[in-house]
């Protein structure tokens, strides 16, 4: 969002107008930001006045479409195309995903259609160490708008696809390398004892 300098609007009004545009329609729904909030605690007229503009503004939305009041507080407006944890991005970027939880760093993914060249959104921060395999092949993550991870998809049609955080097994492999050490030097310790016992 950054991108679009919201941060230099003057007014909620314009940042609202600007959120409204094709363009960042576009980003948002890409980004798949999920939900807007307009907070509706005003303390007096011009504030009640400002709220009403910006959801008369956010009513005309056609991306946020789904408004709902929470008490006196806030209003919040959601996504109409806002999608799970993975979604596909390309071709045809309707194709829900399928996800099996595997553990907190493995997950299966079962796509119903891809076509190679399309790509699979990973909703969590970029990260190097997440990795899919298709095929048996690993695939490296590479950075989605700057933010999420993604991975290409290497051939058409149904697909299950296994994304994995890699370095995290790395470091479990670690951990067992290091314990056997560990072991292995207590083992050795214990043998000195004994044989210069015997000495």
């Amino acid at each position: 969002i950054q991108d679009f300098k919201l941060s230099e609007s003057r007014s909620p009004t314009q940042i609202v107008r600007q959120l409204r545009t094709n363009e960042m329609q576009k980003k948002l729904d890409e980004w798949n930001i999920r939900y807007v909030v307009v907070a509706n605690n005003f303390t007096n007229a011009k504030e009640k006045n400002l709220y009403e503009k910006i959801t008369n503004d956010m009513d005309k939305s056609k991306l946020f479409t789904n408004r709902r009041h929470y008490g006196n507080e806030i209003t919040i407006y959601e996504n109409k195309n806002y999608r799970e944890r993975f979604w596909l991005f390309g071709s045809d970027s309707s194709t829900p995903a399928r996800i099996t939880f595997i553990k907190p760093v493995t997950y299966k993914v079962y796509l119903p259609f891809a076509e190679k060249g399309d790509k699979l959104i990973f909703s969590e921060s970029y990260d190097t160490g997440w990795v899919a395999i298709q095929n048996g092949k690993k695939t490296q993550s590479e950075k989605f708008h700057g933010t999420f991870n993604s991975f290409l998809i290497k051939k058409t049609g149904s697909q299950t696809i296994q994304v994995t955080y890699h370095i995290q097994s790395l470091v479990s492999k670690l951990f067992v390398v290091s314990l056997v050490t560990l072991i292995s030097i207590i083992g050795m310790l214990i043998w000195l004892q004994v044989k210069r016992k015997k000495l």
